[in-house]
């Protein structure tokens, strides 16, 4: 039980966890699922790891891969709300999707680029070493900590609670459902995408 390096295991490997389920709350809480998240987070790690292999600064890297993720999170969202279809067939379908493009594009092979980020600024603000915690631990509390306010005192969190009680209610009250829906899909795929980024630089 007081092993030390069991303990270190866990804070390093918990945030990535964190960055990707907690998402997961607004996206199940709105009546939807989606199961690409896996792929959207080996997608945004591959971008991250191309672009800061070919030279890109890793801060632009990680913009880059979140985007990504959103852009993933967005079209998920539109497949489901605009042609009607299952989250559960949709998000799988995507997930597949993306799971054999970075298959074929990597051709199973991994991209190492210690070198490129362990003098970088961005390496030790993300995973360095704070007083023996990682750096990650913080930045996931942070996340927790904005995800709460988010989902239980923001707009966006209470249309979400609206949309997953009643959506045609929540269509009456003027509120946008298929955007909250999107939106919500966007929220999974960034921290999808985080969740790959920091699992790139641990």
């Amino acid at each position: 039980w007081m092993r030390p390096n069991l303990h270190q295991s866990v804070f390093v490997m918990m945030p990535t966890l964190i960055f990707l389920v907690i998402p997961l709350v607004f996206l199940v809480a709105s009546g939807e699922i989606d199961l690409s998240f896996a792929s959207t987070y080996a997608l945004a790690a591959y971008v991250f790891a191309l672009l800061v292999k070919s030279g890109v600064d890793p801060a632009l890297g990680i913009i880059a891969g979140i985007i990504t993720g959103a852009a993933v999170g967005g079209m998920v969202g539109a497949l489901i709300v605009v042609f009607r279809l299952s989250s559960l067939v949709a998000s799988l379908g995507v997930l597949f999707l993306i799971r054999g493009i970075i298959l074929v594009a990597t051709k199973s092979r991994s991209i190492t680029m210690m070198e490129e980020l362990e003098t970088h600024w961005v390496y030790s603000l993300l995973v360095g070493d704070f007083y023996g915690f990682p750096m990650q631990v913080f930045w996931a509390a942070l996340f927790v900590i904005f995800s709460y306010y988010l989902f239980n005192k923001h707009k966006f969190g209470i249309h979400i609670h609206h949309v997953g009680d009643n959506y045609v209610s929540a269509e009456q009250m003027g509120i946008n459902v298929n955007a909250v829906k999107i939106k919500a899909f966007m929220f999974v795929g960034m921290g999808a995408a985080i969740a790959g980024i920091f699992t790139t630089l641990i």
